[in-house]
C-alpha cells in the first residue's frame, strides 16, 4: 500500500479497529484502561476530522460505559457550543422496549446541556434538537448531525440505554446512587427518594 493510499484510510475504519482492544470480560481495571485509551484515540480523530466524515461506534463498544462516555465527551468538547447539534434516534428491528429511542435521546440531550453546565463546553437546550426517526434498522442507533453533516453514529444492542453517566464503582449496583446519574436513564424517573418520617 502506498503512503498516499494509507493516508486515505477512513476515520470510520480506524475507530472500528479500536474494537479489537475492547475487553471481553468485566474486569474494571481493563475497562478503565480502555476508557483512557478510547478518549485519547477519539480526541485525536475528532481533532483531525471535518464534519463531512462520519465516525461509527459499534454496538459492542457502546455496551461499555467507559468507552461510550469517552466517545461522547469527545463530541461534546469538540463541537463548538454555538453550533446546533441534531440528534435522530432509530429503534432496532428486534427491540421490545417501546420508549428506548426516546430514552437514548433524553440521555444525549441531558449530557450535552447539563453535564458540562457552567463550563466552556456547556450549551443551551435550544442548541440540541432531538427527534425519533421513521423506520427501523437491524440495530438501534443515534445519528448526530452538525451543519447538515452526519458526524457520528452510535449503534446499540437490543434495549440498551445510551450509558453516558458517571462510570465508577460497581456500575450495576451503584450507578443510581450518584445525584448526577439520576438525570439519565435507566435511573431517571425510576429511583424514588425515601419518604421522610413525620
Amino acid at each position: 500500500m502506498s503512503p498516499q493510499s494509507g493516508q486515505k484510510t477512513s476515520k470510520t475504519a480506524r475507530v472500528r479497529e479500536l474494537s479489537a482492544l475492547s475487553p471481553r470480560n468485566d474486569d474494571m481495571g481493563k475497562n478503565i484502561g480502555l476508557s483512557c485509551l478510547g478518549f485519547l484515540f477519539i480526541f485525536f480523530i475528532l481533532s483531525k476530522t471535518t464534519y463531512s466524515q462520519t465516525v461509527i461506534v459499534d454496538s459492542r463498544q457502546t455496551s461499555l460505559c467507559e468507552f461510550t462516555a469517552a466517545s461522547f465527551s469527545g463530541i461534546a468538547q469538540h463541537v463548538p457550543s454555538d453550533k446546533t447539534i441534531i440528534v435522530i434516534a432509530y429503534k432496532g428491528e428486534n427491540e421490545t422496549k417501546e420508549n428506548i429511542a426516546e430514552r437514548r435521546l433524553h440521555n444525549a440531550k441531558v449530557y450535552l446541556t447539563k453535564f458540562y453546565e457552567g463550563t466552556n463546553f456547556s450549551r443551551s437546550p435550544e442548541k440540541v434538537i432531538t427527534a425519533v426517526g421513521i423506520g427501523q434498522f437491524k440495530e438501534g442507533k443515534l445519528d448526530f448531525y452538525v451543519d447538515g453533516n452526519l458526524i457520528y453514529t452510535f449503534l446499540f444492542r437490543d434495549n440498551r440505554d445510551f450509558n453516558v453517566a458517571l462510570c465508577h464503582g460497581d456500575f450495576y449496583k451503584d450507578r443510581c446512587k450518584d445525584k448526577l446519574s439520576k438525570l439519565f436513564y435507566p435511573c431517571f424517573g425510576e429511583i424514588k427518594e425515601p419518604r421522610k418520617k413525620d
